[in-house]
């Protein structure tokens, strides 16, 4: 048990580091913050990829999650970690990515099945920044929806992610085949669409089970 406190607080230190490369590189080097925005995201995401080696307990998770989100709210209140919360729009999502974490992790638990932290979190941690920063870079057929602008060009980003990490995870952790496959193409288009239809930063939470959904459904 020990060695779960240490490695529980070596991520904590972890996740702090993130946390401070991407404030140095707001502050210092005047990167702009939807670079950092992004750099957490998904310096977090694949640094929770080892809860299940090195956390295991599920309330060592669920503490260490409410941790970050109780110092991302306070950040928030009192105007620090600017590299996170200087956006010029509402949302929620840096939230709801603590929460997500835990949701994902207690599925997988539940169903006694990894692979419904491990792709969610994957999508979550690679996929969405892809779909932003792309889509900001070529906005191709721009669109308005619940007052928040996307546009098809980082929903195809976002798809063609998807599809790609989606189809890596199986070839190279599970199996390739044609019902697979066309399990794949679903997957990473009730994704998309389900990225596409989230406002506020909601495809934080939607996204991942969106993805958690349709793996059990199929499998």
């Amino acid at each position: 048990m020990n060695e779960l406190y240490i490695n529980t607080a070596i991520t904590s230190l972890l996740f702090l580091i993130i946390f401070g490369v991407a404030e140095w590189g707001y502050v210092k080097l005047k990167i702009k913050v939807e670079i950092t925005r992004k750099f957490v995201h998904v310096g977090s995401g694949l640094l929770c990829l080892t809860f299940p080696y090195y956390i295991i307990n599920s309330w060592l998770v669920l503490l260490l999650s409410i941790n970050f989100l109780v110092l991302l709210i306070i950040s928030k209140k009192f105007d620090f970690l600017k590299s996170i919360n200087n956006v010029d729009r509402k949302t929620y999502g840096s939230y709801l990515f603590p929460i997500t974490i835990y949701v994902l992790y207690s599925i997988s638990i539940a169903l006694d099945n990894l692979d419904f932290y491990f792709l969610p979190l994957l999508v979550f941690a690679i996929s969405d920044p892809i779909g932003a920063l792309i889509g900001k870079k070529y906005p191709i057929k721009k669109y308005t929806l619940f007052k928040q602008q996307k546009s098809l060009g980082g929903a195809l980003a976002f798809f063609v992610s998807t599809l790609i990490i989606s189809f890596g995870y199986f070839y190279c952790f599970l199996f390739i085949d044609v019902y697979t496959f066309l399990m794949l193409l679903t997957l990473s288009c009730v994704a998309t669409l389900t990225e596409g239809l989230s406002f506020k930063g909601s495809d934080n939470i939607t996204v991942p089970l969106a993805v958690a959904l349709v793996l059990y459904l199929f499998l």
